[in-house]
Parts: structure tokens; C-alpha cells; sequence
């Protein structure tokens, strides 16, 4: 595919491969994509119900692999696959495999999405992902990385309309030196799979992190890194 176009449903669109949105009414939205190419264009869509006064974020995921994260802590009753993909969008991810650090793993149905962490998730065609926020009162996250390969998910502060790109430096700067004043992190990687593809070494020309994406961070020490992120938000 070489075009995308994304209706919300809410008067508003984007031409992004797999966007992130937030809608800012309660309702019916009818969600859907057109994607073309030089042999035409296929449409697909769904449904999202949003309730309440609560806010929900929306990202849409493209066909093929993706890497998903949560910039912020979720409601506990909505943290979990089964909560954040509806059932049409199940029906369209083939595998979500998680990283331990040292192996891949298949998350069960349990498994709850935490900020900080992130999956891989192959999509036929396109998936809808549902975020919404816990009302609990929460500080910053924090994760514990081991020296090697991580695969992390950025937690910018919610800026009032959403969740900002933020550049590697700052995003990652409580991992910058581990202990003792040793080296943190060395390589970030952005991997080609629905997300802009690049490698930041320290000191290289300068990339910004993007929410509801994950990456991969080689670590020449362990150190533990911060979010920014805190709930409720408003």
C-alpha cells in the first residue's frame, strides 16, 4: 500500500500509516481506513464506543508487525489484550510476543500492559488499540533494565491534548549514566515496522521517541528507567 486515510468519525483524519488519537466526546464512532495503491483501494472500519467523561486514546495499527506500548498507567480493568483489542480486532492479530530480556514469550490473557514496556504485535490488515487512563492517583513510572537489549516504550507527560514526541536524550535521560558512574544506555534502535525506522548512537544526529511505539535499547549497564507520565491525568 502507498496511501492511507484514516476517518475517526468525529470530523477529524489522518494520512498517517497508524495513527494515535483521542476523542474528546463520549459516543459512536465509526472508525475506518482507506488504503490504495496503484491497483486500487480496499476500505475496513469499526466501531469505538467511548463512555463517560473518561478519556480515551486511540492508536490504530497497520498491517504486519507493529510495536505497541502504553505512555501511561492503565485502569486495572483495561490494562489487559483482551480489554485494550476489541473482538474484530483480535480476530486481526495473528501473535503479540513480548521481550524478557533474554528470550521471546507469548503474553496470556492475564498479561497487563504497563508503561515502559512494550510488544510486538502482527496485524492482517489493521487493528484498533484502546487506552484508557486509571483515575488512580500514581507517580512516575519505572522500570528495571539489565545490561544488553531492552525493549521499552516511551512515557511522555500528558501535555493536555496528548502525549508528545520527545527526543532520545530526554526521554531516556534517567538511563543516560547507571550507578557508579558508569555508561547507561549506548544504541537506541527504532525498527521499520509501522514506525519511522532509525538508530541513534550517543552523540549521533539527534531522534525523537514517539508515544504508543517501543524500541530497543542496548544497555552497558543495568540502571532503571523513568517515565514522565503520571495518572490521573487532565
Amino acid at each position: 500500500m502507498t496511501g492511507w486515510w484514516w476517518d475517526f468519525g468525529d470530523g477529524t483524519y489522518s494520512a498517517a500509516i497508524n495513527p494515535e488519537h483521542e476523542f474528546g466526546n463520549p459516543g459512536d464512532y465509526y472508525v475506518y481506513l482507506t488504503a490504495s495503491n496503484d491497483a486500487g483501494s480496499r476500505q475496513a472500519g469499526q466501531v469505538i464506543h467511548v463512555t463517560g467523561d473518561t478519556k480515551e486514546f486511540i492508536r490504530v495499527l497497520g498491517d504486519g508487525w507493529n510495536i505497541l506500548s502504553t505512555p501511561v498507567l492503565l485502569d486495572g480493568e483495561n490494562s489487559t489484550f483482551p480489554a485494550i483489542f476489541d473482538q474484530e480486532s483480535q480476530e486481526q492479530i495473528s501473535v503479540i510476543l513480548g521481550w524478557n530480556g533474554q528470550a521471546w514469550f507469548i503474553p496470556d490473557s492475564q498479561y497487563q500492559l504497563y508503561p515502559l514496556d512494550a510488544v510486538f504485535v502482527k496485524v492482517c490488515d489493521s487493528a484498533t488499540a484502546r487506552f484508557i487512563p486509571s483515575e488512580s492517583l500514581s507517580g512516575p513510572a519505572s522500570r528495571s533494565l539489565s545490561g544488553g537489549l531492552n525493549l521499552i516504550g516511551p512515557a511522555p507527560a500528558y501535555d493536555g491534548s496528548g502525549f508528545p514526541d520527545q527526543p532520545v536524550d530526554l526521554a531516556l535521560i534517567s538511563i543516560e549514566s547507571a550507578p557508579g558512574g558508569l555508561t547507561g544506555y549506548s544504541i537506541v534502535i527504532s525498527p521499520a515496522y509501522n514506525q519511522p525506522s532509525w538508530v541513534y548512537a550517543r552523540g549521533g544526529s539527534m531522534q525523537d521517541i514517539m508515544p504508543f511505539r517501543g524500541y530497543w535499547v542496548v544497555m552497558e549497564n543495568p540502571d532503571v528507567l523513568y517515565g514522565f507520565s503520571t495518572t490521573p491525568i487532565s
